[in-house]
């Protein structure tokens, strides 16, 4: 027999036709509804942007920011229900009402940081909650809360205005990067937010003030007509399944497969499709959900087993993933569709949603770096997926899923290691150690970190990128030639440490490197920082721990940390280029390793350095069979008189630099618009 969770409710009484009042009332909910979840969706981006350059860390800004909204939306599902049980209809709806009024006074457009003492992330979220704090409380919970209103004001079934709410999520997915990034600077976004989150609390209070005028029924009364919490734990599984799925399959597509800038958008809007597929049409979601995850599981599985194919054709295995989250999404996300209980107990269900979303990014962002050495969340993921066709099904059907099931699992014991020899993994991402024969090679997914020959006679030499005839080293050779004292040179992004081998008594050099396990790798599988005389490396962000040094103390800053899909942006500001070159000493200069197959970032570069009274020069080279661009900017003409004469080009700057305020990244895109 089915299991009653995921059975579907009896079928409603056709309505009545609606009045004029009521079709007002609707559209009243809807815009409000719709506005919450565009609201919320825009200011993530918009907050990670604004963080990015005091705290630095780029992948670590954002997980943080997205961990504070997740938790966010937690919090505030769980406030309105405690509010709700606790205080009946008319005291939930007055807390609400006066945290929205709070939160009004509090918004700051550029939030200050704030230093706890207690790390960068703990800093982030104290930063956020200060300002953003009651305002995400509210956004969390008037999912719930508009619903709970309108089955009491209109007395019609509420689920409809999910689906509403998440096509929200999906217009201020799409806005954000399309509409607000180009066109306004982040103090400008952010005065634009406030005065749409006003516009949201004004549409609260046209909401709530029927329920305010209404008295409530008894507290006791309306906690016993929710249910049970016997049901809460499908509840919560069902929703943390999509949501480990979506950051397995983020992290697939945008890594392993193609790393594109702006990808991360495909998966995340197939996920809040699938929400509004599921609450739109629940038995009809049900239904294509298990056809599709039927059609696209057995290549997903190919997928995690041999990623050969997504490798050959990467259009093709981001079309099976995201097809494939779409359609698991879809069949957890109509399964509670189906299960949703009355009105009475919607306050406890869209809390056991928040909770299972919140789950579901903690499990991915948090603990699996910690637990485990390689990506394994997202096969695992896979794996609990096909318990769901399983339910209640007879025992062959059960059979088969469950072999699935079993092995995905085991897929990545059956997976086509490629040479991998080593896997290492922290809060910015895994990478590998690849034995390919002839050399060791660094990689984070398809972006490569650097290589070492297995030769001992060619062991030393400075590989790839970081060849001597490519651009990093023919300017320290040309900055050697002009002085006779020792240099200092900081380099920013250790990759395997190849460019350690520049090191000499004239040469003094020290690393600065964000994550740990590029770290580890570079010491336990290669030999350039052992043999080339041990640099102090310091793990940070490149431009925060640049921030600490003294002016005018350092000779020549290495940026190596463009060649990816997800560039560090606030080290190619105007403000941050123009830190760089005050930390340089007379004849100095900032050397920007810029080879990227998607972001054209000389010109803008150029601009920053223009800014600053500097000048800037490229050389394109591809010594050794690999294409490299360097960019130099330094303020000493006699140096760039001497690179300008050794065949470096003059840059042509773009229009206008970024800038920690304003910078998109369409702007550097190759072939946008």
């Amino acid at each position: 027999m089915k299991d009653a969770v995921f059975a579907a409710p009896p079928s409603p009484q056709a309505p009545a036709s609606p009045t004029t009042p009521r079709r007002l009332t609707a559209v009243l909910f809807a815009a409000t509804v719709a506005t919450s979840a565009a609201l919320l969706f825009a200011v993530q981006p918009m907050l990670g942007k604004a963080l990015l350059p005091p705290f630095g860390g780029g992948a670590a800004v954002w997980t943080a920011v997205m961990l504070f909204f997740q938790l966010g939306l937690l919090a505030g599902s769980a406030l309105f229900h405690l509010t709700s049980t606790r205080l009946g209809p008319r005291g939930a709806a007055a807390v609400h009402l006066g945290l929205a009024l709070l939160a009004l006074p509090l918004l700051a457009p550029v939030p200050p940081p704030r230093a706890t003492g207690m790390g960068p992330a703990i800093d982030v979220l104290a930063t956020l909650a200060v300002a953003y704090g009651p305002a995400v409380l509210v956004l969390g919970a008037n999912a719930a809360a508009l619903q709970a209103w309108y089955a009491r004001v209109a007395g019609d079934a509420p689920w409809w205005l999910y689906a509403v709410s998440n096509a929200g999520s999906l217009a201020g997915l799409a806005a954000y990067p399309l509409l607000l990034e180009p066109t306004l600077a982040l103090s400008a976004q952010g005065r634009f937010w406030t005065l749409g989150f006003a516009a949201c609390a004004l549409g609260l209070l046209a909401c709530a003030w029927p329920v305010l005028r209404q008295p409530s029924p008894p507290v006791a009364r309306q906690a016993a007509g929710g249910a049970g919490w016997r049901q809460a734990l499908p509840w919560v599984a069902l929703a943390a399944l999509p949501a480990s799925l979506l950051l397995g399959a983020t992290e697939r597509v945008t890594v392993t497969i193609a790393p594109l800038p702006l990808l991360w958008v495909l998966p995340l809007a197939a996920y809040l499709l699938s929400w509004i597929l599921a609450f739109w049409r629940p038995a009809a979601a049900a239904r294509w959900g298990l056809a599709g995850v039927t059609l696209f599981l057995p290549a997903m599985l190919l997928e995690v087993v041999a990623p050969a194919f997504g490798s050959a054709f990467p259009w093709a295995g981001v079309l099976i993933h995201v097809g494939g989250l779409l359609a698991a999404g879809t069949l957890a996300h109509a399964r509670l569709a189906l299960a949703r209980p009355d009105p009475a107990g919607l306050t406890r269900f869209y809390l056991c949603l928040s909770l299972g979303g919140a789950l579901g990014g903690t499990v991915n962002a948090l603990l699996a770096p910690m637990l485990f050495d390689r990506p394994l969340e997202y096969p695992l993921a896979l794996a609990a997926l096909c318990l769901l066709p399983a339910l209640g099904r007879d025992l062959v059907p059960k059979v088969i899923w469950g072999s699935a099931a079993a092995l995905l699992a085991l897929a990545p014991l059956l997976e086509g290691m490629g040479g991998t020899i080593r896997w290492g993994r922290d809060f910015y991402g895994a990478v590998q150690v690849q034995d390919q024969g002839d050399r060791l090679v660094l990689a984070h997914g398809r972006t490569l970190h650097g290589y070492q020959w297995r030769d001992p006679a060619r062991a030393l030499e400075p590989t790839g990128y970081y060849h001597r005839e490519a651009g990093g080293g023919r300017l320290i050779a040309a900055m050697l030639a002009r002085r006779d004292t020792p240099m200092q040179a900081v380099l920013v992004g250790l990759g395997a440490g190849a460019m350690a081998c520049y090191g000499s008594d004239r040469l003094r050099l020290s690393y600065i490197e964000i994550s740990p396990a590029v770290v580890d790798a570079a010491r336990r599988w290669f030999t350039f920082l052992r043999d080339c005389g041990d640099p102090p490396v310091v793990i940070a962000d490149g431009r925060v721990g640049l921030r600490d040094a003294a002016p005018g103390s350092i000779d020549l800053v290495v940026l190596d940390a463009y060649s990816g899909a997800s560039v560090p942006v606030h080290m190619a500001t105007a403000e941050g280029v123009a830190l760089f070159l005050d930390r340089l000493a007379p004849g100095g200069a900032a050397a920007f390793h810029a080879s990227n197959t998607h972001f054209d970032l000389p010109p803008l570069i150029a601009a920053a350095g223009r800014e600053a009274g500097a000048q800037v020069l490229s050389l394109a080279a591809a010594p050794g069979g690999q294409p490299s661009v360097w960019v130099a900017v330094t303020r000493d003409a006699g140096l760039a008189a001497a690179l300008a004469a050794e065949g470096w080009a003059t840059v042509a700057p773009a229009a206008t630099p970024w800038r920690d305020d304003r910078w998109h990244l369409g702007a550097a895109l190759r072939g946008w618009w």
